[in-house]
């Protein structure tokens, strides 16, 4: 349904859920950004992300930080939220 697409990317509540899932993610020690996206897809798909998932998300991430002058948070939060907004996520199988 359109409308629960657009909540997903515009919803307040998802805005803060995936900024506050950034946070796990950023805040878990001894993990690069390889490990950091393994992370991201156990907890919110319930598997590991295949190589080509990591090499997307990992360039993803270095790609928006540097247009956000070093901000790693909100890189991080952006992806969850895009996390979130998939439909592995939304849809049960």
């Amino acid at each position: 349904m359109p409308t629960q697409a657009l909540f997903f990317l515009n919803g307040e509540l998802v805005v803060r859920t995936a900024d506050a899932f950034a946070g796990r993610v950023l805040g878990e020690r001894g993990l690069d950004d390889a490990g950091r996206v393994g992370r991201l897809f156990v907890l919110a798909y319930g598997r590991p992300p295949t190589d080509a998932e990591v090499e997307r998300v990992t360039a993803g991430v270095t790609a928006f930080v540097a247009g956000l002058s070093g901000d790693r948070r909100k890189a991080w939060a952006a992806v969850c939220q895009t996390v979130l907004a998939g439909n592995e996520f939304v849809h049960l199988r």
